[in-house]
């Protein structure tokens, strides 16, 4: 558990917090405040709908054996790495389907794209410039040059509608665009082929479906831009109102902890020190209404983007940022019903003088919102190794940013194999703790900074940006002579947000594909309610005979076929392969779910864990599902390439609209494949139930 529950506080209890306030924030009263808490920078901390989804369709180096051609390391270079959903044809010209999406409504949050031109600062060549167009309910509604979606703001031509404003823009070969754009049933992203094949390389769009009801609401892109444009200053629109506390932190563990009531929000933490050295040793906690262990424990200078000392770069982006010297700030909303309790420790054996400064609102949070969190993980990794991040289960919410922190010297303590050309590893996002694809990367510079090319020279140092990569800052040790480096990358989730039900966990898949070691520092921050949104009340094994009899199984053409998994990241997460039966559902299948935990549910969700193997260029699976002869929605798939069956979303989810299981614990559920598309083979099928709403 991450947090016990809280039910209020004894009069005993009060009287010490409220003494400890006293002392902390001195006698002044705190002024009501009877504006609401408004504006997306403050609601930033509110989660989605439990039934809503967000997926991540990405590139990746699919090739991973190491005699491979390039040893499975970025094989962009060949062509051939068939990282896109599947090929298709439009008239005469082939095109290579990025992101397909049928059956529910939703929005796109991000289009990324890199360009091997930009590698070396070059402009896209025009055998990169391929034609792109988005489809929105079966009709192409954008259809321009791939470059034009990802226009600077000053660019002399302009930028082209709706990918617009300070949210679209591109350097260093990283090409983005946050453009909410909305569908009520289906969006497709494909490019088109020209000379210059494997058009669908390093690229990634993000996005969010609704519930069948339709409960879900697309990002305020004007909203975010009149934030934007506040960087430099109070990014909120409520009046700020700043608290401050000076404090002296002795050395070897000292601290001080401050103690605010709530409910509460806060929105901007400011610090300075006297002496930049203390960044490094100045860490600080966060306990939220009475939890035992602290959803936050880090060196504060990475909730600001500040990079370890002597290395010193101003950042300032949308929620987070420093002066490069002596003053960080980060502006994320931090959310408390009761009590929020902050500590500060200094780990170093030298005072630290510290000035804090925070700004809260008063008044309870509307929505409903998570508890910030922010984990740390940093380990030494060497070849064939993978660096894990946290791992979280038993609780809903959403991933919000990432930051990597990378830390090089000659020293020899890394050990062989550091390759500053290549220092980044993978991201794998596994969620609700499927063994799909659906939260998978091609690699840090499409993930985590979203910007340019490993440290080559065209890599803007430090630039300002919602997602922001810093390159990489060298120095040499004036005493030691040793060469040391620094690196932070990292990205703020505002319109593509991982959002999960009952379960996260983050990994760096680390050394097969990229070729160095690393010394990594991971921060994730996420928000996030204790329990599961949703649980797993029945499974049915596909193929075997006695769970089928006990299921009331009935089909017409679905013959058995053996299934072997060589999805090669499963060894990154510890998951063995899969060897199992399923059934080659090519006409309809049908069973019964019968279960008392299903009284009283919030929606059904049925799972289907599908073998998807990739027949010439690929193509679509479909199926639909009816619930006691109702349609309920479609199963929607496609195929990957053969070695990586699992690709792209092993595990696909149908939510079933809840005017259809509401009330009741035994119903049918039918799968009817439609003919015109291939088979969906299915391994095995889950039921859910969800417990919020």
């Amino acid at each position: 558990m991450l947090r016990p529950s809280v039910t209020g506080r004894s009069p005993a209890a009060a009287g010490v917090l409220f003494a400890m306030s006293l002392l902390l924030v001195g006698s002044a009263t705190l002024e009501a405040q009877q504006q609401p808490l408004t504006g997306p920078s403050g609601l930033f901390g509110q989660l989605y709908p439990a039934r809503a989804k967000t997926f991540i369709k990405a590139s990746s180096d699919p090739d991973e054996r190491p005699q491979a051609p390039v040893a499975g390391n970025d094989d962009g270079f060949s062509g051939t790495n068939a990282c896109e959903a599947f090929r298709d044809r439009v008239g005469l010209d082939e095109v290579a389907v990025l992101a397909d999406i049928q059956g529910r409504s939703g929005f796109m949050g991000c289009f990324f794209r890199n360009y091997w031109s930009g590698l070396i600062g070059f402009p896209v060549s025009p055998q990169e410039s391929n034609r792109a167009q988005i489809l929105i309910d079966g009709l192409p509604r954008h259809d321009l040059p791939l470059p034009d979606y990802f226009r600077n703001p000053s660019d002399p031509r302009g930028q082209v509608a709706p990918f617009d404003g300070p949210f679209t823009a591109n350097r260093a070969g990283g090409h983005v665009t946050h453009t909410p754009l909305s569908w009520q049933n289906s969006f497709q992203v494909r490019v088109f082929e020209n000379s210059f094949s494997n058009a669908a390389r390093f690229h990634k769009v993000a996005g969010t479906l609704a519930s069948p009801e339709g409960l879900v609401q697309a990002p305020d892109k004007q909203a975010w831009e009149r934030v934007y444009g506040r960087i430099g200053g109070w990014r909120h629109d409520v009046p700020r109102r700043l608290r401050q506390h000076v404090m002296n932190l002795a050395p070897d563990a000292g601290r001080q902890e401050l103690v605010l009531f709530g409910p509460a929000t806060l929105l901007e933490l400011r610090a300075r020190v006297r002496n930049a050295a203390a960044w490094n040793d100045l860490w600080v906690r966060f306990h939220w209404d009475g939890e035992r262990r602290p959803s936050v424990e880090l060196p504060f200078r990475l909730l600001c983007g500040r990079v370890r000392h002597p290395f010193s770069q101003p950042l300032d982006t949308l929620l987070f940022g420093n002066d490069g010297a002596l003053e960080s700030w980060c502006y994320f909303p931090m959310s408390f019903a009761d009590e929020a309790r902050i500590t500060f420790e200094n780990r170093g054996r030298q005072p630290i003088d510290l000035t804090f400064e925070y700004a809260q609102h008063d008044g309870p949070c509307p929505g409903t919102w998570g508890y910030f969190h922010a984990f740390y993980d940093r380990a030494v990794t060497r070849l064939g190794q993978t660096f894990f991040g946290p791992k979280i289960e038993d609780a809903r919410g959403m991933l919000r940013a990432l930051f990597l922190e990378t830390i090089c010297d000659t020293s020899g303590r890394i050990g062989a194999g550091m390759d500053l050309a290549h220092l980044e590893g993978d991201l794998l996002i596994r969620i609700n703790g499927n063994r799909g694809d659906e939260h998978n990367f091609a690699a840090t510079e499409t993930s985590v900074g979203k910007w340019g090319w490993y440290g080559t020279p065209s890599d803007a140092l430090f630039a300002t940006d919602t997602s922001f990569n810093t390159g990489f800052l060298v120095r040499q040790d004036p005493t030691s002579g040793l060469v040391e480096s620094e690196r932070i990358q990292g990205s703020t989730f505002v319109f593509d947000p991982v959002h999960f039900v009952d379960g996260i966990e983050i990994a760096l898949e680390h050394g097969v594909q990229n070729l160095s070691s690393a010394d990594y520092g991971l921060v994730s921050v996420l928000y996030m309610q204790d329990g599961p949104a949703r649980l797993l009340v029945d499974e049915l094994d596909v193929g075997d005979l006695a769970a089928e009899a006990q299921r009331n199984v009935q089909f017409t053409n679905a013959p058995i076929f053996n299934l072997q998994s060589p999805f090669f990241r499963d060894h990154f997460f510890g998951t063995p392969p899969l060897s199992d039966d399923g059934r080659d559902i090519r006409s309809s299948y049908r069973f019964r779910v019968n279960d008392p935990q299903l009284a009283g549910n919030k929606g059904v969700c049925i799972g289907f864990r599908l073998d998807r193997e990739r027949v010439a260029k690929g193509g679509v699976a479909q199926a639909r599902v009816f619930v006691n002869g109702a349609y309920a929605g479609l199963l929607h798939s496609w195929t990957s390439n053969a070695l990586n069956r699992w690709k792209e979303g092993g595990e696909l989810e149908v939510e079933l609209p809840r005017s259809l299981t509401d009330g009741l614990t035994t119903f049918d559920i039918e799968i009817r494949h439609e003919p015109s598309t291939l088979p969906v083979r299915v391994g095995a099928i889950r039921v859910y139930r969800y417990v919020r709403g």
